[in-house]
């Protein structure tokens, strides 16, 4: 643990560790690689000493001393005399981090959705009124019924731009609503996902279930597409295993500011997306570097994780949660 507070007094240095910009266990000052910019989205994490900008994934890093030095204005050696090198990644010098935040600028915010409500025609199914997207969904290995649309927070429709689709609710990282994705159940439609309010918005949200932001410990895992976060979900959250969706590979940085802050509260992260992202999948892990992240790779008769029998996904999370 890290006294961040009576460290930042004694510098002087303001900050904030309350309100919607902030998260639990953390205290988030002003961002000195940001230019020109006065918001707290600096985010120093009270257990491990990680620090992450929600604005520029590329203001990261585990050295708490290097952070220190630059938020309060003062050399390498008096920051490691305050702090000490708490948390500092094997295999990350100094000099390298140096060389990595050098010249950084933030790129411009990616534009801020409000807080968006399902439409009037979408609702939760039951076996009396969408008995077919429970079969569906039993077809492809999610059990529950509608308890699961229900405690994921998800919905069905069956008029309107979204007919016969199962929607997924897009979060912020305060677990706002911002939008949502649908799946088609169509044979016959050719765009198989389709959202709202449109594809951007994904690019600053992830699918969870909304109680993961109060989850300390344990094991979480990113996944490319809803369906195959919520099959490892469901199945994982009794052996201390949950997953997030990214809603695809293209990730923007609010994105993976998101993706940070979720990723500090667990003790181990991994990823796991289709076969045929891997290129993606190393990417994603070079973004999230603070975290040590390691990829996951699907059997050799499997294409996608969604495709995951059962057994496969118990025998999954078995195995991630006895992992070093």
């Amino acid at each position: 643990m890290i006294d961040w507070f009576e460290i930042l007094k004694r510098f002087g240095v303001d900050y904030i560790d309350s309100g919607s910009k902030t998260t639990r266990g953390h205290v988030n000052v002003r961002c000195p690689w940001c230019a020109e910019d006065n918001g707290h989205h600096l985010g120093l994490s009270l257990k491990t000493g990680r620090f992450y900008c929600w604005r520029d994934s590329r203001h990261c890093g585990s050295d708490s001393a290097f952070a220190l030095a630059h938020v309060a204005v003062i050399s390498y050696e008096q920051a490691v005399a305050e702090i000490g090198k708490v948390g500092v990644s094997p295999g990350e010098t100094i000099a390298e981090l140096s060389e990595r935040f050098s010249g950084l600028l933030r790129k411009k915010h990616s534009r801020v959705y409000e807080d968006l409500e399902w439409a009037k025609e979408m609702f939760l199914p039951t076996q009396q009124h969408g008995a077919g997207f429970l079969k569906y969904l039993s077809r492809r290995g999610i059990e529950g019924g509608s308890l699961v649309f229900a405690d994921y927070n998800m919905r069905v429709a069956i008029s309107g731009r979204f007919a016969y689709r199962i929607l997924f609710p897009a979060y912020t990282k305060s677990m706002r609503q911002i939008g949502w994705t649908g799946r088609t159940v169509s044979h016959d439609c050719k765009a198989r996902y389709l959202s709202h309010p449109d594809g951007r918005a994904l690019g600053s949200a992830v699918f969870c279930h909304r109680v993961i932001t109060s989850i300390s410990g344990g094991v979480l895992v990113l996944c490319e597409g809803p369906f195959d976060a919520l099959a490892l979900d469901q199945v994982g959250r009794r052996y201390g295993v949950r997953a997030v969706a990214v809603f695809g590979v293209s990730m923007g940085l609010a994105q993976l500011g998101v993706l940070m802050e979720l990723a500090d509260s667990f003790d181990r992260l991994f990823i796991l997306f289709d076969r045929g992202a891997m290129g993606s999948a190393e990417r994603l892990r070079a973004s999230l570097s603070a975290f040590s992240p390691k990829i996951l790779r699907l059997p050799s008769f499997v294409d996608d994780p969604g495709e995951l029998s059962h057994e496969k996904i118990i025998k999954l999370c078995r195995e991630l949660v006895v992992q070093r």
